[in-house]
């Protein structure tokens, strides 16, 4: 009878709040509740798996994690939301393959959020959701035998959106496909680490601007919080 008369995104949060105290973790800042959804992703139920979550999680670049978060956390009305129904596969190969990994599955899904904000940007459509088609990711991550490999394969793929005929661009939730392309398959089998310029500049460029970004967050979380205590009548100047 309760849930007739809760919001969806109650309902929701509700559940994720139920799971995070099962699992025994605190449930304080933003970030805890993003590591709580992603700990759902992946299936987990012990407090052995969410260590190797924990631990994964931690060891990512903060502008990775800050990227996760923003988007695990959007709900798909007033911030735009990807819904990845075959993500949890994803996660379920990475780490039953050693050449990627939880964390590295971590990183690869922050350059997919930034891939698919970047074709968001471009396109003329306000649709707030988009399903994404993750399932030729999953297979090759699942077939892959190169980090290196894995840590390139955002850039050689390419997003399909589907628009059904007589659509209106306003008010529908897009659909899209993931492909890793001929580029990605074709070193699929490599075990060692391949050359590529081009790539490796713009990684390296990229890597720098995330690393600025999270520079950056941390300078505004500091300067949010000098200003809060200079406000406090109780502080003593």
């Amino acid at each position: 009878r309760d849930l007739r008369c809760r919001e969806a995104v109650d309902i929701y949060w509700g559940y994720m709040c139920s799971r995070g105290k099962e699992l025994a973790l605190p449930l304080e800042a933003p970030a805890d509740y993003a590591l709580v959804r992603l700990a759902c992703l992946n299936r987990m139920q012990t407090k052995d798996e969410l260590s190797v979550l924990q631990e994964a999680w931690t060891g990512l670049n903060p502008a990775d994690r800050q990227v996760i978060m923003d988007h695990l956390l959007a709900d798909g009305i007033m911030e735009k939301a990807y819904v990845l129904p075959f993500l949890p596969i994803v996660f379920k190969n990475a780490k039953e393959n050693p050449a990627v990994g939880l964390q590295l599955s971590l990183v690869v899904l922050s350059e997919l959020f930034l891939m698919l904000d970047s074709r968001a940007a471009g396109e003329r459509s306000s649709a707030m959701s988009l399903k994404v088609d993750l399932t030729d990711l999953a297979n090759f991550i699942g077939q892959v035998r190169s980090e290196d490999v894995v840590r390139k394969c955002v850039v050689h793929a390419k997003v399909n959106v589907a628009c059904p005929a007589g659509s209106d661009l306003d008010y529908w939730v897009q659909s899209a496909q993931l492909l890793m392309t001929a580029r990605n398959w074709a070193h699929v089998g490599d075990m060692e680490a391949h050359e590529d310029k081009v790539v490796e500049g713009f990684k390296s460029i990229y890597d720098k601007q995330r690393i600025l970004e999270a520079l950056i967050e941390d300078v505004k979380k500091d300067v949010s919080t000098i200003l809060d205590v200079s406000k406090d009548p109780q502080v003593i100047t």
